[in-house]
């Protein structure tokens, strides 16, 4: 077989050393072990998105997650958009920060220019494990030179894309939020094309995670997409102190079945 020689190194997956003992290593999400079990963690280099309508806990499933990662000694550089920064700080105190400040980094872009996703891209280059940016519909592309469109859908895609690469190039887990189409809000299964602006987005993450309210008050938090395991999952949380906290499995008629996974 012939292969044109282009600027990079192409591995034949058959000579890789690391192709004989593959093995993912994902950092636990260990608050909620259904969605743990099912995905393996989160892994270095993933890019996961988390859906919901307004003021269903996109930004608390978030704060969570960045909590557990940093009982486990990781680094996490929250960016975000939507609230202030002692607000934000206020409620990661509230959740159980503790002593661990030094852990985490706040930020809160006050220039038009770090709302541009090249900020973003010149953030990663600093020496953290994990990036939340708060959310993906708030960044622009206005001073990178690569919007040549209006077309709402195909710009929150590139910048979905840029995310992405982030992650992939820097080896860090990234996290960002975007909202539900408001004709999808009351829909009581989650699907992709729920997501606004949903043209392509759901396919450049690793995994998508959707969140909704049941009657009863409490979210359902399920597995949209995971590129690696393939689990459709869902698990009932309550919220404590500002953090998920998964109540109980949740899928009938077994709720111990994790639906079209690897587990089964």
């Amino acid at each position: 077989m012939i292969i044109p020689k282009y600027n990079t190194n192409i591995i034949p997956l058959f000579t890789d050393p690391k192709s004989q003992d593959f093995k993912r290593k994902g950092v636990d999400i260990t608050s909620i072990p259904l969605i743990n079990k099912a995905l393996g963690g989160f892994e270095k280099g993933e890019l996961i998105i988390i859906t919901a309508p307004p003021g269903q806990g996109k930004t608390q499933l978030a704060r969570t997650f960045c909590l557990d990662f940093i009982k486990q000694g990781l680094n996490c550089v929250y960016l975000s958009f939507e609230m202030r920064y002692n607000q934000l700080l206020g409620m990661f105190i509230q959740a159980g920060l503790g002593d661990m400040s030094e852990k985490l980094e706040i930020l809160k872009p006050e220039l038009e220019t770090e709302q541009d996703i090249t900020f973003v891209e010149h953030l990663s280059k600093s020496n953290f494990d994990v990036l939340v940016v708060d959310d993906l519909q708030a960044l622009e592309e206005k001073y990178s030179a690569y919007r040549h469109t209006d077309n709402m859908s195909l710009v929150i895609r590139g910048l979905a894309q840029r995310l992405k690469d982030i992650a992939r190039n820097t080896n860090k887990i990234v996290i960002t939020m975007v909202h539900t189409r408001k004709d999808a809000i009351n829909s009581r299964e989650s699907s992709l094309a729920d997501i606004a602006y949903s043209g392509g987005i759901a396919q450049v993450a690793d995994t998508v995670l959707s969140i909704k309210t049941d009657k009863e008050g409490y979210a359902i938090i399920e597995i949209a997409k995971a590129r690696f395991s393939g689990a459709r999952i869902k698990v009932k949380c309550k919220s404590v102190n500002k953090n998920f906290i998964e109540l109980s499995e949740y899928d009938e008629p077994n709720p111990a079945k994790l639906v079209n996974s690897l587990y089964n």
